[in-house]
């Protein structure tokens, strides 16, 4: 697990944040979810507003994927991805990564898993992870949020009551997105995941494969296995302003010693929305080298007496548009492993 996703909890600096947390007689460290709904409500203003939470250390650390409406859900990393900003005794300091073990830090609190549960895979072979029909609002999102914080008492109450009187059933869990995907790995390589189809559960690390290994758009119906390919990626600047180009790091031969680089076009609003310490880095015309989980297939194209290979949505052999919910459900990024 990357050191950054360690952080799972940081001291909001907005006062109005502060005030809340203090009056409410809440610890100043608060969790990215709780983050996430002061934004909403306007007690934190910016993504960017928080600071370590180890006493005496104020390394800025910004909280990714905070808004509502966000594809991914909120985690905290370090605000720079250059300068080592926290003090010298701080268990987030790089070089003090054997301080903390990852295994008590968990970015997701999904993975809380009970030895009874049985968890399951919503990535689908052949249609990958698919944006539901009708996306909710925020609005929608904060008023589920409002019902569920009213009757969350209640029902932690009846849970209590029933768990004592009726034995538990094991547990069923899904893990519905690529992110959720790749905070397991990272946790546990070898943790049992099952899959739809399958006779028995899989460890995790079966799942993941190096991008070289992924198929074209044609053979996604003989490919075998659920896969989620990785690699080493950067930015670069496209003559349109609203998209940035993706280039992966992983050649792939094309015989007679020919290779060729895959890359995608994407949305600069969202790498800056989702991933505003990537695109702050790349903006400030620093490397801006990180590790790209995505699931979508390869699709060659030829165009003006060059070949090229893209990536194709899972309905259709066409390249997949920089805008397209489909292509955010099914690419993540994250820093390169240290």
């Amino acid at each position: 697990m990357e050191l950054e996703n360690r952080l799972t909890k940081a001291i909001p600096t907005d006062q109005k944040a502060l005030d809340y947390l203090k009056l409410g007689k809440m610890s100043l460290a608060i969790s990215p979810s709780l983050a996430q709904r002061l934004y909403a409500e306007k007690y934190i203003l910016s993504n960017q507003n928080f600071v370590c939470p180890t006493d005496k250390c104020s390394a800025a650390v910004t909280c990714r994927s905070i808004a509502l409406n966000s594809k991914n859900s909120p985690t905290f990393i370090n605000h720079s991805r250059i300068i080592n900003e926290h003090i010298s005794d701080c268990p987030y300091n790089l070089s003090n990564s054997d301080a903390v073990n990852p295994s008590n830090y968990i970015a997701d609190k999904r993975f809380n898993f009970e030895s009874s549960d049985e968890i399951f895979s919503s990535l689908s072979p052949a249609h990958g992870f698919q944006p539901p029909e009708k996306s909710k609002s925020s609005r929608d999102v904060k008023n589920e949020s409002d019902v569920d914080a009213t009757n969350r008492k209640q029902k932690k109450a009846n849970s209590l009551n029933k768990s004592n009187t009726i034995k538990s059933k094991t547990a069923k869990k899904h893990l519905n997105t690529l992110k959720a995907h790749v905070e397991l790995y990272n946790h546990d390589q070898d943790f049992l995941i099952s899959i739809e189809n399958y006779k028995e559960p899989i460890k995790i690390k079966s799942m993941f494969r190096p991008l070289t290994s992924n198929v074209q758009f044609r053979d996604l119906q003989t490919k075998k296995g659920v896969c989620i390919y990785y690699s080493d990626a950067f930015l670069s600047k496209t003559k349109k302003d609203k998209v940035l180009r993706l280039s992966f790091k992983s050649p792939i031969n094309q015989g007679n010693g020919k290779q060729i680089y895959p890359s995608l076009i994407i949305s600069k609003e969202y790498i800056e929305d989702e991933y505003h310490d990537i695109y702050n880095q790349f903006s400030s015309g620093k490397e801006t080298t990180f590790k790209v989980y995505i699931t979508l297939p390869f699709l060659k194209v030829e165009k003006d007496d060059r070949t090229y290979i893209n990536f194709s949505s899972f309905k259709k052999p066409e390249t997949i548009s920089a805008f397209e919910k489909e292509l955010f459900y099914n690419i993540y990024i994250t820093n390169v492993s240290k």
